[in-house]
């Protein structure tokens, strides 16, 4: 028995009991009984104080009595079990009858001690109740410390989720975070400029260093760095609490202004920096695909800018246009829709047509659109290889039954792919399709471009037996030496230098001298935009062996030539 009396004591230390028993007698015997063992012992004189008193806080346990005035102890317990589930509640009572321990134990009390109460069973019974304390409060602190921790780590991670590692400013997920808000806001997407050549010239540890002094230096621009953020590489964000689009240009100014009068300093090195600068408003993350698009609009113009993003400008109305017609082409692809047609080319000597360049169409209902609608949007999109594969293979079943010539456009992005010789020596069986029918129109930048896999495989192809022409021979920045090594049959010059050939003297100097260049190297020199017949004059008189053009017949669906 002493050692529950003496464990005992060592649980009470620290807890706090609230006594309720209407009998002042019994009340103050038992009260200073419990005070011997628990730190704080205080008492009520019936069901209503005690529920008083415990409303007050901090109570280990509860002792009551049953049969009381005003309100009996277990009402009073139903009560505390209600304001806490887990209270501990010894009932001392005199009843033993089944179903008033089940209702007792329906409302959750599970300690009991029995009048006339014996010391030893009250020591064991408290002992019991003190243990559960104790334990509780020890689940309890181990609980909070786990939480705590898992409130740190968490704060830690969402701190490394939320935070740009090199500068330590707020990244892309919380600039995602602190668009959801719904309020109205401006944006402003800083790029800098040319910042790949401050890598290439200086290092990257160097350009780290930049983006580094440049987040410290818009820091200035912001209240304790608030609604500043490194998107990633070189572009930053600042989001401005006003949906005040002027707002937003005047601090754009006043960034613009400051960069051009400071440099960064790194190690010996002075560099200076700009902007260009996409401002939006909205509510959103749409805000920051409106800046990006602004700032795409405006470094059509040059670095250092400041553009407003604008639903109705005439750049975002060619970016749909644009999205449009790959849609249209993917469709086109998908659905058959891509059809050669067929452009004469005269024989300026023969006096008559000799060949026909494959052109492509789309048809779109009972609409035949031009290349020019498609043909950027597929080369953006990847799509010009599929309809080189479309042409070839409708020109080559076209032409299995027809004399005559022909020659289909090779582009770029057929000889970065590597497919041609095989796909060609295909179509060659499949058709009957003798290759020197056949001429490949290549664009001159191919001959600049992977010059060395480009020839290469341009040599293939004219083992095979096909021709090859330079196509808008001119436009470009052109390399006659890598010409020469391509060793093509014809250059046709591009329509630019023919359209006004007969009255533009500096349109005469580039053709004759191309064709000068052309007789050189053994090519034929073919005439293209002749769309007229003094153009067409102005062409035979230089020699030019081949015109084509609308004066000599547009491109048509058929023809004239049969087998």
């Amino acid at each position: 028995m002493d050692h529950y009396i003496s464990k005992l004591k060592e649980l009470g230390e620290g807890c706090r009991i609230l006594y309720v028993e209407d009998e002042e007698s019994i009340r103050n015997e038992m009260g200073i009984f419990l005070q011997k063992f628990f730190s704080v012992v205080e008492c009520a004189v019936d069901g209503e104080d005690g529920l008083r008193l415990y409303r007050g806080g901090g109570f280990d346990m509860v002792v009551t009595d049953i049969a009381m005035p005003c309100m009996d102890g277990i009402e009073m317990a139903k009560k505390i079990k209600e304001l806490n589930r887990d209270q501990i509640i010894i009932v001392v009572t005199a009843y033993t009858n089944d179903d008033y321990f089940r209702r007792l134990v329906s409302i959750g009390i599970s300690s009991f001690i029995l009048k006339p109460a014996q010391n030893e069973q009250i020591i064991h019974t408290l002992y019991d109740a003190a243990l559960r304390v104790v334990e509780s409060k020890e689940n309890r602190r181990y609980r909070n410390s786990l939480e705590n921790i898992v409130q740190e780590r968490t704060e830690e991670l969402v701190r490394l989720y939320t935070t740009d590692e090199l500068t330590g400013l707020a990244n892309y997920q919380k600039l995602k975070t602190d668009l959801q808000d719904n309020k109205e806001k401006t944006l402003l997407l800083l790029n800098i400029d040319n910042f790949e050549m401050i890598n290439n010239a200086f290092g990257v540890e160097v350009g780290d260093s930049v983006l580094q002094e440049a987040g410290k230096l818009l820091k200035l621009f912001s209240s304790d760095g608030e609604g500043l953020y490194r998107i990633h590489g070189d572009e930053y964000a600042a989001l401005l609490n006003s949906g005040d689009i002027e707002f937003g240009r005047d601090k754009a100014l006043e960034i613009r202004a400051f960069f051009s009068q400071h440099k960064i300093f790194i190690n010996d090195a002075q560099i200076e920096i700009s902007f260009t600068i996409g401002i939006a408003v909205g509510r959103n993350i749409d805000m920051l695909k409106n800046a990006k698009i602004a700032i795409r609009e405006i470094r059509a113009f040059g670095k250092d800018r400041i553009q407003c993003y604008n639903e109705n400008s005439r750049f975002l109305m060619e970016q749909k246009e644009t999205r449009l017609w790959i849609d249209r082409s993917k469709e086109a692809i998908k659905k058959d829709l891509f059809v050669p047609y067929f452009q004469p080319i005269f024989d300026n000597s023969a006096n008559t047509i000799t060949k026909y360049e494959c052109l492509a169409r789309m048809l779109l209902g009972n609409e035949v659109i031009f290349p020019a609608k498609f043909i950027e949007p597929a080369k953006l999109s990847g799509l010009l290889p599929g309809i080189t594969r479309v042409m070839v293979d409708k020109s080559f079943e076209y032409f299995s039954s027809k004399e005559g010539k022909f020659s289909v456009n090779i582009g770029n992005y057929d000889i970065k792919e590597g497919y041609l010789y095989q796909f060609l020596l295909q179509k060659l069986d499949k058709y009957g399709i003798d290759p020197s029918r056949v001429t490949l129109e290549v664009l001159e930048t191919i001959s600049v471009q992977d010059a060395k896999e480009s020839l290469e495989q341009l040599r293939e192809l004219k083992k095979l037996g096909f021709s090859l022409a330079i196509d808008d021979f001119g436009t470009e920045s052109s390399n006659f030496s890598r010409l020469l090594d391509m060793e093509v049959e014809y250059i046709k010059i591009d329509g630019s230098f023919i359209k006004y050939l007969d009255t533009d003297e500096s349109s005469q100097k580039i053709t004759a001298s191309i064709v000068a260049f052309a007789r050189s190297i053994g090519a034929k020199v073919i005439a293209e935009f002749v769309h007229n017949e003094a153009v067409f004059e102005a062409v035979k008189s230089y020699g030019i062996e081949y015109s084509q053009g609308y004066f000599i017949g547009q491109p048509n669906a058929t023809v004239e030539i049969k087998k």
